[in-house]
């Protein structure tokens, strides 16, 4: 009988690595797999267009119009009754998963009910300014294996109690995929002197301090008038409408500003290759940027804890002093820059592992109960 592995992209922040995964992970025979999307990954809200997804064999839809904390209990037993229908449904063998969000832990809960085994990609980390931290963590104790970016990440792993036999270190398969995107050209205005890509996202551990960081952001980029500014909307989170508004607000009025739902004509990887800067607060700053040889300012708290390569340069969430790094680090003369998260050999590595390591051992087994 042939075995089923699902992929499931349950947010933007995972659609490109999950998706990347899908395409990475070669099959054998007597395996399937199905890549399916739900969450902010096909919300109109978040920029999503059916018109331009040609990938997907399933989607299941989410009504996100909302970040209160009154209506996320909805959400969630939302999230909770579809994910268990869909599990039921396919009735898979694996779920490939990826990262920290809050609709991630839902699915791998359900997961764990119906016995389905749970590959995990990006635990161990750390990112103390957001409930994300939290999540991860249980995300990794209910998970059966385990695909880390970096060696120090598989340590905190094993601090959990985690079988180190089942704890591989890969690298990042977006630090991976961004290495080899061949970018199309972005023209912008050549009056603007330099391009810098923004992504802010609600730093979840404290919602009114993470409100007075994005609007000191904010008024740092009203000012630097110079310069084309491109920013991406946050994910779906507690108090993400607080951000959509202001930036909504802020496209009415400042013509160097360019306001997106996500990247859809130009994939965010070209945003990257062709931009002078990428700031904000986003984990992709972090653990991908290097790649696209691309410098990132990261504002705030909300990734304290995450190994950084150097490329990141880390400032307070106030006005004058991002303005001030901004100028300055578009000053320095390029450089390259180093992933620590980057392993050019991800794709043999992952599919050996996954393969030779994992699925024989797992067929074996499944033998030997039969006899």
């Amino acid at each position: 009988m042939n075995k089923k592995i699902l992929f499931i992209s349950t947010s933007r922040a995972d659609y490109n690595l999950i998706s990347g995964l899908y395409k990475t992970i070669k099959l054998k025979k007597n395996f399937n797999k199905k890549l399916i999307l739900t969450g902010s990954s096909i919300s109109k809200k978040y920029g999503y267009d059916k018109n331009k997804d040609f990938t997907t064999n399933k989607k299941i839809f989410i009504n996100l119009t909302s970040s209160s904390k009154k209506k996320f209990p909805t959400i969630l037993s939302t999230y909770f009754k579809k994910f268990y229908l869909l599990l039921n449904k396919e009735n898979p063998n694996f779920l490939v998963i990826l990262g920290d969000r809050y609709e991630t832990l839902v699915l791998t809960f359900v997961a764990k009910l119906l016995g389905i085994k749970i590959f995990h990609f990006h635990g161990g980390e750390k990112s103390y300014g957001s409930l994300d931290n939290e999540w991860r963590d249980l995300i990794s104790k209910l998970s059966d294996y385990h695909f880390v970016s970096h060696k120090d990440y598989k340590k905190n792993l094993i601090k959990l109690n985690l079988d180190n036999k089942k704890i591989f270190v890969v690298g990042s398969i977006g630090a991976y995929l961004l290495k080899k995107h061949k970018p199309l050209r972005i023209n912008i205005n050549k009056k603007y002197k330099k391009k810098i890509i923004v992504t802010y996202h609600v730093a979840t551990k404290d919602i009114k301090k993470s409100r007075q960081e994005f609007l000191e952001m904010i008024d740092s980029i009203k000012k630097l008038k110079n310069f084309y500014f491109c920013i991406t909307y946050p994910g779906h989170d507690l108090d993400s409408n607080f951000i959509i508004n202001k930036l909504d607000h802020l496209k009415k009025n400042f013509n160097h500003v360019e306001i997106i739902k996500k990247a859809s004509i130009y994939s965010f990887y070209d945003y990257l290759k062709n931009f002078d800067l990428f700031m904000g607060n986003s984990s992709s700053g972090i653990i991908e940027s290097a790649s696209a040889n691309i410098p990132f300012l990261n504002i705030g708290l909300r990734q304290n804890g995450r190994l950084k390569s150097n490329n990141v340069f880390d400032v307070e969430g106030k006005n004058k002093i991002i303005s001030k790094s901004i100028v300055k680090i578009l000053k320095l003369n390029k450089k390259k820059f180093k992933n620590i998260y980057l392993d050019t050999n991800f794709k043999t590595k992952i599919n050996n592992i996954i393969f030779k390591k994992i699925l024989w051992s797992f067929s074996i087994k499944v033998k030997y109960q039969n006899v």
